[in-house]
């Protein structure tokens, strides 16, 4: 593991960091401390969790909330993921 955890653990309510500018303008960004509210994950092939998605209650995000998140609250992706859209 280069001397990293083999594996994260993840509880609800544990403070976070997140380290990627996400949304600058709504003040998603490279420092912004909040608490873990929820992580989306995956199974992957060898039966372990991958974390995919999880949402950050932020008091420093200003822009609009996603519909189903509530104010202060930040959805945050994994470094690499495809998005496919359908209009």
């Amino acid at each position: 593991t280069n001397h990293r955890l083999g594996c994260l653990p993840l509880v609800e309510g544990m403070p976070v960091m997140i380290t990627l500018n996400y949304d600058v303008s709504a003040g998603i960004v490279n420092g912004s401390m909040g608490s873990l509210l929820s992580v989306r994950y995956i199974i992957n092939s060898n039966g372990n969790h991958e974390a995919i998605s999880c949402v950050v209650k932020c008091p420093n995000v200003t822009g609009h909330q996603l519909p189903s998140l509530d104010v202060g609250d930040a959805a945050v992706l994994q470094d690499t993921v495809n998005v496919n859209f359908v209009h």
